[in-house]
């Protein structure tokens, strides 16, 4: 051990007054010393060596000569054995009282620090105490020592106070803890103490013990982004499972050093949380709950008289440090458990990955173990190979500061970026938020193109290409919009969905707009700040939405006012202002529909005398969301054309001319139509089409076979297309003769 410190020693000698070293080579006892003397001797080694005659407390006192308010203790120790409540060893900095076999009895009146190596019912960590007098607190467990202890220990006070331990086989510190300083506290006293049973007599060792001024840099603990993680999550423990009995929030440590949580807060949407100042050791988990729910977890279980009411539908989670830097965010929602039947209560949310750099919904889904939850043990989901998906853009908008907003399915990671306005490439500042990035843009009055092709995810950079049309947005002055689809009974898998039109000549925010149902649940529909261009549509949904034209035009909201299925009313708003009022059911779907599920109403206008709402298309998927309306009104079906092409088939799947097509081509929409194949003498051979809700224009095939799936016999065969108008009542019948060839 002697190399180690032979090159500081010139240095101690030039720090100047106010240091002292104790190397143990020399004769003992050495000048300073008291206490139990004839019970330690020093080895062949020069280390201070255990020598007890018999099993018991033995302890030994120095005193120390201040440095000032910046010192450092240091000493190399080693134990051969794990601390036990019989047999344990520790170091008391202190400076008042006098120690006794305990450490900590109150009229003893010690105010210090005590170093405890292990003790009885730990995990065989390094214990460390305040005692302020009269009580002895326990602050900090760290670095697992079930194999005894070698190495070297070290404690600096600047402006805080630092605990480390370097391993034998480490060439760093390892952080054991950062802590305030006590108020007026100073270490002036030294005791060193070995609480043993006969096996262990002989097995406590000291040497190269200093206290002066700091000599060695500091090594900070990892307190940044991820180093403790939100872990799982159960929001809703209705109904409770065999380890979901209550509301609670798991942290782990993935780090490799014990992380001190004094000073730390977690905030959900409504409420703040001061962590106890308690460590978390290196993959150690912690669970946060409400306090008399503790009984119901076992571990490292910490209990709150007013815990945080997670939201079931979803809420927003914050873990930070003491220094208000955010470590870890986790926001959930009914869609992070991946499997609705688990979303509706009794299992938490896991995260698969904790070792991730940065995580987000793509790394959390809903428990599969059969107990419902694993709080304070490893996720059942728990995947280290697990990795981040490609970066997506998911949405974007601009506000009327014509700031760019841009949201991925990734946490964005990142200050600045580069970007290109009009194929001129400079750099700008953004800010991070999660999974939103805030681009200021420069002034412009016009839609200007925007180009990214590098942003940085999970702390590193990642190639992307993103191309914008990004309009100048102006404030809303009193243009025309107003509700243009609507979609309240929607199929299994699909999304209600409200479609907006503007019919003014400026593209405006959506910032200060809301929408109401009949029963007064009022949203505003700003949440990634949406805007509406001149002349477009927009459809707002709280799922995705698959549209025809462009989805550019479909944008998710968090709430939308919930849509009863049979019928209804909603309000479009700006400010204080209703700007629109749809009152809707189910009968003013076409009364030939047989099936209105998944089928939205479109608004028509045209001649007619007031606004008409119609059935969407079956040609288009029975909805249009963000694209214009499949119904365009006219009175007359007469311009209507039927065609078949070709006029002579031949289905022998030889790959020409296998199948006919037919094709309609009208005027006017909200028509019923019908179309059979019919053989020479009259007989109906196949229908393609029955009581089908149309637009202007439609097209069948036919592959010349029956109802049965038999292929007909060559000859000459009529299609017969009806058409009914179910608004005038008119019907027109169109017949189009052809040949089925062998």
């Amino acid at each position: 051990m002697k190399s180690l410190f032979t090159p500081f020693i010139s240095l101690f000698f030039s720090i100047g007054y106010g240091q002292w070293m104790e190397q143990f080579s020399g004769t003992w006892p050495s000048a300073g010393w008291n206490g139990d003397e004839d019970a330690f001797i020093i080895n062949s080694n020069q280390q201070l060596q255990s020598q007890f005659n018999h099993p018991g407390f033995f302890q030994l006192q120095h005193d120390l000569i201040a440095p000032g308010n910046v010192q450092e203790f240091s000493c190399f120790i080693r134990q051969n054995f794990a601390g036990s409540s019989n047999n344990f060893g520790r170091i008391l900095l202190y400076n008042a009282g006098n120690p006794d076999s305990v450490g900590h009895n109150n009229n003893a009146q010690v105010q210090g620090w005590v170093i405890q190596w292990g003790n009885a019912g730990s995990s065989d960590l390094i214990q460390i105490f305040w005692n302020d007098g009269a009580i002895w607190e326990p602050i900090a467990e760290a670095f697992p020592i079930a194999n005894g202890v070698y190495g070297h220990f070290k404690m600096v006070q600047d402006t805080m106070v630092h605990f480390y331990f370097q391993d034998n086989d480490s060439s760093q510190y390892h952080p054991l803890l950062h802590v305030a300083i006590p108020t007026g506290f100073s270490a002036t006293k030294l005791c060193l103490q070995a609480q043993c049973t006969s096996s262990n007599m002989a097995n406590f060792f000291w040497d190269d013990v200093y206290f002066g001024a700091p000599i060695f840099p500091l090594q900070e603990m990892n307190t940044g982004k991820r180093s403790v993680v939100i872990n799982e999550v159960l929001p809703d423990p209705d109904p409770p499972s065999a380890a979901g009995i209550s509301e609670f929030i798991e942290l782990y440590n993935p780090s490799p050093d014990s992380i001190l949580l004094m000073g730390w807060m977690l905030y959900n949407t409504s409420t703040a949380h001061a962590l106890p100042p308690r460590m978390i050791p290196p993959n150690g988990y912690a669970i946060l709950c409400q306090i008399e729910d503790t009984i119901h977890y076992s571990g490292r279980c910490w209990g709150f008289p007013s815990f945080s009411t997670l939201t079931n539908t979803g809420d927003s989670l914050t873990l930070c440090s003491a220094d208000g830097s955010i470590v870890d965010v986790f926001q959930y929602d009914f869609q992070t458990y991946k499997n609705a039947a688990k979303s509706d209560g009794g299992w938490s949310l896991e995260q698969r990955n904790a070792t991730l750099p940065c995580s987000g919904e793509f790394n959390w889904a809903a428990c599969i173990d059969p107990s419902g939850a694993t709080p304070g043990a490893i996720n059942s989901l728990n995947d280290p190979n697990f990795q981040a998906p490609t970066m997506t853009l998911t949405d974007w908008g601009i506000d009327l500061e014509q700031r760019l907003y841009l949201w991925s399915n990734l946490p964005w990671d990142q200050d600045s970026i580069r970007i290109s306005i009009e194929n001129q490439w400079t750099t700008l500042p953004c800010l991070s938020s999660h999974d939103s990035l805030i681009i200021p843009l420069p002034s412009h009055s016009e839609t200007i193109q925007i180009r990214i092709d590098s942003v940085s995810f999970c702390q590193q950079s990642i190639p992307s290409f993103i191309e914008l049309d990004v309009p100048f947005i102006q404030p809303y002055e009193g243009e025309t919009i107003s509700f243009n689809e609507i979609l309240f009974h929607p199929s299994e898998g699909q999304f209600s969905f409200v479609e907006l039109y503007n019919n003014g000549e400026s593209h405006f925010s959506l910032d200060h707009f809301w929408i109401e149902n009949q029963s007064g649940s009022l949203y505003g529909i700003q949440n990634h700040h949406h805007f509406i261009g001149a002349h477009q549509y927009l459809a707002l949904s709280e799922g995705g939405l698959s549209s025809p034209c462009a989805e550019a035009h479909c944008h998710l909201v968090k709430n939308l006012p919930y849509l009863t299925i049979s019928e209804g009313t909603v309000y479009l708003g700006y400010t204080f202002y209703k700007l629109d009022t749809l009152t809707y059911n189910e009968n003013m779907h076409h009364p030939y529909l047989s099936e209105t599920q998944g089928v939205s109403l479109e608004r028509v206008e045209g001649d007619l005398s007031q606004e008409t709402w119609l059935s969407s298309s079956a040609q288009v998927g029975g909805q249009t969301p963000g694209c214009p309306n499949s119904q365009q009104w006219n009175y007359s079906i007469s311009s209507s054309t039927f065609q078949c092409t070709p006029e002579y088939f031949s289905p022998n799947q030889d790959g020409r001319t296998d199948v006919i097509a037919f094709t309609y081509q009208g005027s006017q929409v909200g028509v019923e139509a019908h179309l059979r194949i019919l053989s020479q003498d009259g007989y109906e051979m196949a229908q393609l089409c029955q009581s089908e809700w149309l637009g202007t224009s439609a097209q069948w095939t036919w592959d010349g076979r029956n109802q049965e799936g038999s292929l007909c016999s060559p000859g000459l065969y009529f299609a017969l297309l009806e058409i009914a108008d179910g608004q005038s009542h008119q019907s027109a019948k169109t017949i189009k003769s052809f040949v089925l060839s062998p």
